[in-house]
């Protein structure tokens, strides 16, 4: 099974302002290792194998105020998976 510890963005600001860069994180405890994927508007931006953590760099910007969703699945889940999501306020 897979369990989402963790989906953050982390930034070095108080505030997530128009075009400032940031990290989005997540972190899968996870036996054996799960698929992570990240998406936006439900479009597929990274999706990673065999892993515990996903990072993408974002510069924020007014179209990114929609959840990104962090999805995580693996060989003993049947298909099913484990998601977090995360908003971002951009101002």
């Amino acid at each position: 099974a897979a369990t989402i510890t963790e989906f953050v963005a982390k930034i070095n600001a108080s505030a997530i302002l128009d075009n400032s860069n940031l990290q989005l994180y997540c972190r899968v405890d996870s036996n054996p290792y799960s698929v992570i994927s990240l998406f936006h508007a439900d479009v597929l931006l990274l999706r990673i194998q065999d892993a515990h953590d996903l990072i993408y760099n974002v510069t924020a910007g007014c179209l990114n105020n929609e959840k990104f969703i962090c999805n995580a699945t693996n060989s003993v889940m049947d298909g099913f998976a484990v998601f977090a999501e995360v908003s971002l306020k951009v101002q």
